[in-house]
């Protein structure tokens, strides 16, 4: 079943205070836990270690099981916290055929939040563009895009996170 990665440990802003602190791909990820994303494919999402780094900056993405990738933001300490949400759209899939999916995410002044998607199903490594913006009441603040591309088409990732025999 499709998963989402994300667990929130900061963001919100009066005045565009939230900022993309980094992108990437994690090759492997440690799930400490879940809860319920009604917004998404699946209706929960994995929580992870929110300190976890990314294996490789990257805006191309192998679609591969077990891949994860996504963006890491941080609210300025200056800020209050509000409602804000991370929003990922993508081409179709999955049984509803959704191509939107989201969840809360608070975050607190001064705080980081890695938010995350990652392969668990066939049906759920889609190529083409998939996009995580993050959004409050005050309109969307931070996006990054990413291409999902065909699984042996991106070398630095497979460098990284495949076995050797595959880059031959």
């Amino acid at each position: 079943m499709f998963r989402l990665f994300a667990l929130a440990a900061c963001l919100a802003t009066p005045v565009a205070a939230v900022e993309l602190v980094e992108f990437g791909v994690i090759c492997d990820v440690a799930i400490t836990g879940e809860r319920p994303a009604p917004l998404t494919e699946s209706g929960k999402m994995n929580l992870i270690d929110q300190q976890r780094g990314f294996d490789v900056i990257s805006t191309s993405v192998p679609a591969k099981l077990g891949l994860s990738f996504g963006i890491r933001i941080a609210l300025d300490p200056e800020s209050t916290s509000t409602g804000t949400r991370v929003v990922v759209t993508h081409p179709s899939l999955g049984a509803s055929r959704t191509t939107t999916q989201s969840w809360p995410t608070a975050l607190e002044p001064g705080g980081r939040s890695l938010n995350l998607f990652t392969f668990e199903h066939g049906y759920e490594m889609v190529q083409g563009r998939w996009t995580f913006a993050v959004i409050d009441d005050s309109g969307k603040r931070v996006e990054q895009a990413f291409d999902v591309l065909p699984e042996s088409s991106v070398p630095q990732v497979q460098a990284v996170c495949f076995d050797d025999a595959l880059l031959s």
